[in-house]
This record gives structure tokens, C-alpha cells and sequence, in this order.
């Protein structure tokens, strides 16, 4: 049966309401940070090349072409040890950045290792993030920019998006299974979610693009 695009799509299996135990906390306690030995030894190499290779080239041309690199206008990868919240605060901070599929995110209570995309519009958005790496570094973030030591303390991952994020393994089973024993030619139906700028501009720069 076709399904009409112009009625909202409404959740059959609602999830079920449990009570909380008497004495519970309403809020889970915060989880504990890394230790900073581990977040600089992690993420110190990334940061330290970004700034090098902004500080020869500052448009972040040599780090768009490479796919590895943390770079501006691509798809980053923030894995954090929950809740999401701080760092969905902590980039409302930098101008520009664009988080995707935020309003799919599910509780913080339900998450306790959220991965976040994040849109990194620019060379300038990318040096701001790198500068607030090394004033957390130096314990020297100013009034206003709290937010990003929780991030900084609590993350797990920092990659540029890739293929272990463009479909999940429980995903690349359900595709095994539908391919399996049909002919090459065969047609699959697929969903595929495409990501939106918010920025006009940006958006009909790439929709312009070949």
C-alpha cells in the first residue's frame, strides 16, 4: 500500500512508561571524565596538525583534500560519554557549526555513548574548535566556553565521517539477508536519509555542485 507523504507518520509501538523506583534520582549522576593524560595523548596529533596546516594554508585546502583529516566543510564524528546535552550546548558556541539529525537524538538517559555529526562549515570554524583544544589544554577556557570542557573531558572519538558511519552493522545484516540468493539485476528498495543546510547560501552551493 502507497503510503501518503502528506500525513505524519505516527510511532505504532509507543514505548512503554516505567515507574521509577521510590528513592531513585530524577537525573543520573554525570559520568566520569577521561583522564586529561589520555585526551591529549588521543587528540593532541589531530589538533596540532590542524593548526599546522592552517598555519601555512588558512583556507584548510590541503586538509580537504585529504579524507582522513579533520577538515572544514566535512562531516565530523564527535563519539562523547553522555549526556549529549553539554555538547549540543558547547556549539552553539562557534558560529556556523551545524549539528545533523539532532531533533532524531534520543534521551540522554537512553544514550550513555552518543555519536554526534557535526558540520564544520569553514577553515575559521575548524581553527576556533583547535583553539578552544589548546586553552583547555592550559585550563584557561574563559567564562562562556564551559560547555567544551565537558566535551573535551568526556570524549571518546574525534574522525572525520566515514564508511563505519554510513550504515550500521545491524543495517548491513538486513542488507545481506534481502540480497541473498537474488540475481545481480534484481531492484531493492531502499530509504536513504539525505543531510540539509541550514545555510541557504551552502545549500545551493552543493545542490549547484556536479
Amino acid at each position: 500500500m502507497p503510503s501518503d507523504p502528506t500525513k505524519p507518520l505516527l510511532k505504532l509501538t509507543p514505548q512503554e512508561q516505567r515507574q521509577r523506583p521510590k528513592g531513585q534520582a530524577r537525573f543520573a549522576p554525570p559520568p566520569d571524565a577521561f583522564p586529561q593524560s589520555r585526551q591529549t595523548e588521543t587528540f593532541s596529533p589531530k589538533f596540532k596538525r590542524i593548526a599546522e596546516v592552517l598555519a601555512r594554508d588558512p583556507s584548510g585546502l590541503e586538509l580537504r583534500t585529504d579524507p582522513t583529516a579533520l577538515a572544514p566543510e566535512r562531516l565530523l564524528v564527535f563519539e562523547v560519554r553522555g549526556p549529549f546535552s553539554s555538547f549540543a550546548t558547547a556549539i552553539q558556541k562557534i558560529p556556523g557549526l551545524e549539528l545533523v539529525d539532532e531533533e532524531e537524538r534520543p534521551a540522554d538517559q537512553d544514550d550513555k555513548s552518543p555519536v554526534a555529526y557535526l558540520m564544520v562549515p569553514d577553515a575559521r570554524a575548524l581553527k576556533d574548535i583547535e583553539s578552544l583544544w589548546r586553552r583547555w589544554l592550559l585550563n584557561k577556557l574563559v567564562d562562556g566556553e564551559a560547555p567544551w570542557r565537558d566535551v573535551f573531558e568526556h570524549l571518546r572519538d574525534l574522525r572525520p565521517w566515514g564508511p563505519k558511519d554510513r550504515i550500521q552493522t545491524e543495517d548491513s545484516d538486513i542488507l545481506s539477508e534481502e540480497i541473498e540468493g537474488r540475481s545481480n539485476d534484481d531492484l531493492i528498495m531502499l530509504e536513504i536519509e539525505l543531510i540539509f543546510r541550514t545555510n541557504e547560501r551552502l545549500a545551493r552551493k552543493y545542490v549547484a555542485s556536479p
